[in-house]
């Protein structure tokens, strides 16, 4: 009776053995992955480890990233960026940022890694999106959003295509006919340019370079580097 006791103990420790051994293999080969590219997290105590990042695509990397410590035994792990301050992978920054997306006209909250582009007084941080995050079906889509630094506040800045369905009236110029017809009509929110408004009151020559403003990298960058010159 005790020897099988005993032989079912031994079978199911080497069974917890054979299963450690290979995560800690999957690990390892994952870190050796050409996905893997040196880079260093910032932890939220403020502590910095060097160490390997899978190189993903940048939706995917706004959410969660997976690193492999230099040296250490705890193979690959995977940080949300509630855990991290911020990371970086082939000189480009990221910090985890309070992100507000908009979709359907309604506010989605959530914790992302965002890019930073512009690191001054006035900071501007980009947050990659999946498709499932956007509301386009006509227009181009912009995959991303933004968010704006100032002191201690953080403002997000989005934007969405609205379609909306109308009913035309009229006479045919054919027929002479009258006819009714329903078409869609698409618009894009530009709620970044409000929010841009609000937050740049102080400085006005830049208020005209806001109402022309593109939703793209270029464009922002130059506005908050200007508005960082602005307040000097």
């Amino acid at each position: 009776m005790n020897s099988n006791i005993e032989l079912i103990s031994l079978t199911n420790m080497i069974k917890k053995i054979t299963f450690l051994i290979f995560i800690t293999s999957m690990a390892c080969v994952m870190a050796q992955d050409k996905n893997f590219e040196d880079g260093f997290i910032v932890t939220t105590n403020s502590d910095t480890l060097y160490g390997k990042i899978k190189k993903d695509k940048k939706s995917v990397m706004s959410k969660k990233i997976y690193f492999a410590k230099n040296g250490g035994d705890s193979g690959v792990e995977f940080f949300k960026p509630s855990s991290l301050k911020g990371f970086s992978l082939s000189d480009e920054n990221y910090v985890s940022v309070d992100f507000n997306n908009t979709k359907n006209g309604k506010k989605i909250a959530s914790k992302r890694f965002a890019q930073v582009l512009v690191n001054k007084e006035v900071s501007l941080y980009k947050v990659d999106l999946d498709a499932s995050e956007i509301n386009y079906e006509y227009e181009s889509p912009a995959y991303y959003g933004y968010v704006l630094k100032m002191d201690s506040s953080f403002y997000s800045l989005t934007q969405e295509e609205v379609i909306s369905n109308r009913t035309e009236k009229g006479i045919s110029f054919k027929s002479g006919l009258p006819y009714h017809a329903n078409k869609k009509y698409t618009t894009i929110r530009k709620y970044y340019i409000g929010i841009l408004k609000y937050a740049f009151l102080n400085c006005s020559r830049i208020s005209t370079q806001i109402n022309n403003l593109k939703f793209a990298d270029k464009s922002m960058i130059k506005l908050i580097y200007d508005y960082n010159k602005c307040m000097k």
